[in-house]
């Protein structure tokens, strides 16, 4: 994963253990730092592609994988990552 994803993914993940839930699209882009919401659709379907959030009910949720810390690296094969996660997310840095 990208440093840029580990940076919104951690900003989600601090949101979450403050709240418990996830606020709508439009506040999620003050929660992540992103300027439209169309930026944080695509941002929400990467972490959905790669296994960190799930579709429930019309909502976001956070899976098992959303949770987890990532390991230190480790020497050997590894499986490849989802190619939204490989190529990052398409979204911009605000900075």
């Amino acid at each position: 994963m990208k440093e840029l994803d580990e940076k919104y993914l951690a900003k989600l993940r601090t949101h979450w253990n403050r709240h418990a839930a996830f606020p709508s699209i439009e506040k999620l882009c003050e929660t992540v730092g992103l300027a439209s919401k169309s930026s944080v659709f695509a941002l929400v379907g990467c972490l959905v592609s790669a296994g960190y959030l799930e579709r429930v009910d019309g909502r976001i949720a956070p899976t098992r994988k959303f949770f987890a810390r990532a390991p230190a690296a480790q020497p050997g094969p590894s499986r490849p990552a989802p190619a939204c996660v490989a190529g990052g997310t398409g979204v911009a840095d605000p900075r």
